[in-house]
This record gives structure tokens, C-alpha cells and sequence, in this order.
């Protein structure tokens, strides 16, 4: 297994992404970014983009915009990572949200159902 963060990490997950749909083809298209903070070898910033029932999509151009990002430290990550609901890490602090939580809000189906489909 890839070291979280790592290239090969970086490209199982986007190939788990690209295999994957979620959402319906009207639904909106969420981009949610994810930067760690104090990753090995410092800040780490990426984005997954899902919904509208298009293949889910992983950017990692820094530059790139989110509609929303989840702000969290590599403690946090690794637990995400191993199974820790986001909704728990934030209930805890351990993640802050930058940026559209409404956007956030409304795709939580299309983020349920990503989050089943990569456990799988």
C-alpha cells in the first residue's frame, strides 16, 4: 500500500476515481478540495470533482479552484483515509471548512455514495 499523499497514492486514487459515477445527470458537479497541512514535505492540496453522474475526477494543479475545501492536519487525514467519517472529524474540530458549505450541503448524497463506492 502507498504512503497516504504519496504519487502512488495520488494515482490509485485517481484511477479509483475515474472508475466511479455518482450523482444524477442533472445534479450539480461539486469540486471539494483538501489540503493537509502538515503532509511530509509540507502542505498538500488537491481536489476530487464529483457529481452529475459523470466519471469523478481527481486535479491536483494547486491553482485550481474548489467550490469548497476541507482544511485538516495529517493525523486528521490518515484517519479519513483509514475509515473516520469527515462528518465526525468535523464534529471534533479536526476539520474546517473554506469556502461554499452550502455547495458542500447539498451534495451530501453524491458524497455518501462516493464514500461507499471507494470502501468497496
Amino acid at each position: 500500500m502507498d504512503a497516504l499523499l504519496s504519487p502512488g497514492w495520488f494515482a490509485t486514487l485517481a484511477r479509483r476515481l475515474g472508475e466511479v459515477r455518482v450523482g444524477t445527470a442533472d445534479g450539480a458537479r461539486l469540486r471539494l478540495g483538501v489540503r493537509v497541512k502538515d503532509a511530509p514535505g509540507g502542505s498538500v492540496t488537491y481536489i476530487v470533482e464529483l457529481g452529475g453522474a459523470q466519471p469523478c475526477a481527481l486535479d491536483l494543479d494547486e491553482a485550481a479552484s474548489a467550490d469548497v475545501t476541507l482544511v485538516e492536519s495529517y493525523e486528521t487525514a490518515e484517519r479519513i483515509a483509514s475509515g473516520a467519517l469527515i462528518a465526525d472529524e468535523l464534529a471534533l474540530g479536526a476539520v474546517k471548512l473554506e469556502g461554499n458549505v452550502q455547495k458542500l450541503l447539498a451534495a451530501q448524497a453524491d458524497l455518501a455514495e462516493l464514500s461507499g463506492l471507494l470502501a468497496s
